[in-house]
């Protein structure tokens, strides 16, 4: 019996420590996420020489853009962020040139945690 409570304690603890790393790597994925797009913004305005109105225009290209065309997409896909939720994208931003914002795990602003807001 004793060896049965011993061995679930050390289960819980395994578990709950998996969970924390989980969710770290989402944090820091969805932060390496908002970097890529920064870095895609910036190919983009020297391209064009002003920011897109939306992330889409880093992912197909839009009737009004000029110049040529990247072989490649600025971004493969429509980029998610760690839970799986759209990026906010505003231009221009409201502190910055631009925001890009994750509301993190609840998808609702503000938060503390695993729920905290990710930006540029």
């Amino acid at each position: 019996m004793v060896v049965v409570a011993i061995i679930g304690i050390l289960a819980a603890i395994v578990v709950t420590g998996a969970m924390r790393h989980a969710e770290k790597a989402r944090i820091n994925g969805t932060k390496e996420q908002i970097r890529q797009i920064k870095m895609s913004l910036a190919a983009y305005k020297l391209d064009t020489g002003s920011y897109p109105s939306s992330l889409s225009a880093l992912v197909e290209r839009a009737p009004d853009y000029k110049g040529d065309w990247p072989k490649e997409a600025y971004l493969e896909g429509f980029p998610k962020d760690g839970w799986g939720n759209d990026f906010i994208y505003t231009y221009p931003g409201s502190k910055k040139e631009f925001d890009i914002i994750s509301y993190g795990a609840d998808g609702k602003e503000g938060g503390e945690g695993e729920n905290a807001d990710i930006t540029n």
